[in-house]
């Protein structure tokens, strides 16, 4: 089995994965299974960075996380592993821009993908 294409959007995110223009069926399922939950947790993260909250950060980081790797957004999967790592080592500094970008780049994806906001 070879290993899928490594691709770039024009919005700078990256995936390894068929491309959403390649594969239109299967960017369907990925964005119906992606819609119902990226917005409401990447609010559940910016309220955890609201209030220092680094257990709740965590929990949403790694949900998040697994989701983006689920479908191949390594990029994204990345962002939220820092936060998640983070956060188990007692980092409240990755409440701060690690968090942001993590959620910027979740929900540009999204956006991309045809759910979100």
């Amino acid at each position: 089995m070879s290993a899928l294409p490594r691709c770039s959007g024009p919005s700078g995110i990256s995936w390894s994965a068929p491309t959403p223009e390649a594969h239109p069926a299967g960017a369907t399922i990925v964005s119906e299974t992606v819609r119902p939950t990226e917005s409401e947790l990447v609010e559940q993260a910016k309220a955890a960075q609201a209030t220092s909250d680094l257990t709740k950060a965590g929990k949403v980081a790694h949900q998040l996380k697994g989701s983006a790797a689920n479908v191949g957004l390594t990029d994204i999967e990345t962002a939220w592993y820092r936060v998640e790592a983070g956060v188990r080592e007692g980092d409240v500094t990755v409440l701060g821009l690690p968090l942001t970008n993590a959620a910027e780049m979740t929900m540009r994806a999204a956006k991309l993908l045809g759910g979100g906001a």
